[in-house]
């Protein structure tokens, strides 16, 4: 699900209970029409004609996923001349290296426990953060809970007699990206047990897989780019990737993952570090760690158990509930006295 998507959640929810609530995709092609003015004086005047646009709709609420971007910095900063009050619903993950840098909304909603302990190290109050989980997967859940949602093996025409192995490409340099891809389709190239899905990011071209799928000559791959990413975790034996969030989307699945990173620096994600995943620093371990993804049982059941831990630390409850729970902020702001 995409940002707007789940603006739009939770702006529904929202709705249900009184509250007006807006996003700075609502005023975002007004605001970036104006990029024409003079730069020297863009932000000041955007914020003026976002915080007209503002006195016009007159939201109880502000929803945004970040304060660097342009239209959101300029709803933020608007929103505050008006005293309307703002939350920032976090939208990726981020290490222990994260800066949070200045913080004007008024209420941030963490995905998990970790993501607060993080900030609270870095300065920010505990009173401005509150845990509810990523609203992006509240459909996750009801995708799993609703059995007809889920895809087999064969409503995807996928061969039931193959292990499936997916591997989730990133936008990271090109560098990184041929490695993985080089590694992952040298490794499965002789293997006629497995079928590898190559799932490209929404961001990325096709040319780099389709140059290293010529290069290692393998066969028994096909590319998913217009699959939908949950099914293909739903319906893997193994995830590949470097650092991506559909790692966490496929432990929710209970799938075995395998963390790549031939960087020589520190994972930017902890999946391996901390059990959830299976970490590959070098071509030569790939093979022993997917045959052990694959087939070693112990193993399989020692990742799902810290998977469970990773889970809860990361994002709190996968329960369909967490749209709820930034809305219970909403109304709470809606009334702070240091809101008006």
């Amino acid at each position: 699900m995409n940002v707007s998507s789940f603006y739009e959640r939770v702006n529904s929810k929202c709705s249900k209970r009184s509250i007006t609530s807006g996003s700075a995709s609502l005023y975002q092609t007004r605001i970036i029409d104006k990029r024409t003015l003079l730069k020297d004086r863009l932000l000041d005047i955007c914020v003026l004609f976002s915080s007209l646009l503002l006195r016009i709709y007159r939201p109880s609420t502000i929803l945004v996923v970040s304060e660097n971007t342009l239209p959101e910095k300029i709803a933020v900063l608007a929103s505050n001349k008006l005293h309307i009050p703002t939350i920032r619903i976090q939208e990726g993950v981020y290490g222990k290296s994260y800066v949070p840098g200045i913080i004007k909304v008024n209420m941030l909603a963490v995905m998990g426990p970790f993501f607060k302990s993080l900030l609270i190290d870095c300065g920010v109050s505990s009173n401005m953060i509150t845990v509810t989980g990523q609203p992006r997967y509240d459909s996750l859940f009801q995708r799993k809970m609703e059995k007809s949602c889920v895809f087999t093996k064969q409503e995807l025409d996928l061969p039931s007699d193959k292990k499936l192995v997916l591997l989730a490409t990133q936008p990271v340099s090109d560098d990184q990206r041929w490695a993985l891809i080089y590694s992952v389709c040298n490794t499965i190239r002789d293997n006629s047990e497995i079928l590898l899905m190559i799932k490209p990011h929404p961001s990325e071209s096709n040319d780099l897989h389709e140059k290293v799928v010529h290069e290692t000559q393998i066969q028994n791959y096909m590319f998913c780019e217009n699959m939908d990413i949950i099914d293909l975790v739903n319906v893997c034996d193994v995830l590949i990737t470097i650092h991506s969030t559909v790692a966490l989307e496929a432990m929710f699945f209970e799938k075995p993952v395998i963390t790549v990173n031939y960087s020589g620096q520190e994972d930017i994600m902890s999946y391996a570090e901390e059990g959830a995943a299976i970490g590959v620093y070098s071509f030569n371990e790939l093979t022993l760690a997917l045959d052990k993804a694959l087939h070693d049982d112990y193993l399989i059941s020692q990742l799902r158990k810290k998977q469970k831990v990773y889970l809860h630390d990361y994002l709190y409850r996968i329960d369909g509930k967490a749209s709820e729970r930034i809305v219970t902020i909403a109304e709470t702001l809606v009334y702070d006295e240091r809101c008006i």
